[in-house]
């Protein structure tokens, strides 16, 4: 009788489990934020985000440039400042986009971002609300989250939101730029996939060669 190979059977084992992992669902609607306050909004505005959370602020109207300088910008990653350019670092910006969400009564939007099925508002729960604030959450539950402290003033354009969850907006009443990081939906970036992959693969081919495994397939009927 052929005694099979170990490369025969543990492969195609490896590649179903590599499937796996990565053929799952992409993300399901999460509800864990962390706020963080990113900087002051005198003098500065927002430029863009990308999927990753990174934040990308225009210093360009503040003393904040280089003598010299008229353009800089300031990106963040976890709300923490990396370091000033002098032209818009080259990221894939993922800003969303103005919508109306489906609000049920009594429930008033003064502005909303939509993006990948997710939407970030201002606005009030009930008439008696004095204070606007920040909510957020899937199209179907758009007022699933409240994010502190208050919200952007009237119906201007201070909230933004990535394909991931990711929340940023002005707070015009702490004049504040703060971001809201959702735990649950953050992405690997290109690198840490990358990296995984081929430990997976270094481990399958490091499996395969084996003498102990191939002795142990050499047991097998």
């Amino acid at each position: 009788m052929r005694t099979p190979h170990a490369s025969s059977w543990f492969a195609p084992s490896v590649l179903t489990l590599f499937i796996a992992l990565f053929a799952a669902p992409t993300r399901s609607f999460a509800d864990t934020y962390q706020i963080l306050n990113l900087q002051s909004d005198q003098g500065y505005f927002f430029y863009g985000m990308n999927q990753y959370g990174e934040v990308v602020i225009d210093l360009s109207q503040h003393s904040a440039c280089a003598m010299g300088t008229t353009n800089c910008y300031q990106t963040y990653v976890n709300g923490l400042p990396i370091g000033l350019t002098t032209t818009p670092p080259p990221l894939v910006y993922d800003n969303g986009g103005q919508c109306a969400p489906t609000l049920p009564a009594p429930e008033s939007s003064l502005y909303a971002a939509c993006n990948n099925g997710r939407v970030a508002w201002t606005g009030y729960l009930t008439p008696t609300q004095i204070m606007p604030s920040i909510y957020t959450g899937p199209i179907s539950n758009p007022s699933a989250v409240t994010l502190p402290p208050q919200g952007a003033n009237g119906d201007l354009p201070f909230i933004f939101i990535n394909s991931q969850g990711d929340v940023v907006w002005d707070d015009v009443f702490d004049e504040e730029f703060f971001e809201a990081i959702d735990l649950t939906a953050q992405v690997p970036e290109p690198t840490s996939l990358l990296l995984f992959s081929t430990g997976i693969l270094a481990l399958a081919a490091f499996l395969a060669s084996s003498p102990h495994l191939r002795a142990l397939a050499r047991r097998c009927p």
